[in-house]
């Protein structure tokens, strides 16, 4: 009985342990990247991006060369503009800039376990069009 009683336990344990049935199904999983944006100087641009299994979320902007900050230093450099929703899934960039041209941004979904980042979406801002009439 003791032997039976032990197998039971054992089996039980690695089960526990190994078994997909035990997996957390609420693994963290990006589910949409955020995609490039096509504005003109003044206009706003949304971005989102989802996860599932994510208990934080942030986003981060991407300099043209690569260097990565966040949302208050893009503010900082951009004063004029504005941003809004840095910590929920969708992300608006008001007013944007032409010198925002080559900018990317890429949203970081965290748990108490893992940290997943979605692909950089890229900003192409072009300079607004003034109409000169002629004389």
């Amino acid at each position: 009985m003791k032997k039976l009683l032990s197998a039971i336990l054992i089996l039980v344990l690695v089960l526990s342990v190994g078994s997909p049935a035990f997996a957390d199904h609420d693994a963290l999983c990006i589910t949409k990247n955020p995609t490039d944006k096509v504005r003109t100087a003044g206009e706003t641009a949304i971005f989102s991006a989802g996860a599932s299994g994510y208990s934080a979320i942030s986003w981060v902007f991407v300099s043209p060369d690569g260097i990565p900050c966040s949302a208050q230093d893009f503010r900082y450099r951009f004063p004029y503009a504005s941003v809004d929703g840095e910590h929920t899934a969708t992300l608006m960039v008001k007013n944007l800039g032409a010198d925002m041209n080559g900018w990317g941004v890429f949203c970081s979904f965290s748990s108490n376990e893992a940290e997943v980042y979605t692909a950089v979406a890229h900003l192409n801002v072009h300079a607004a069009f003034t109409a000169v009439p002629f004389s």
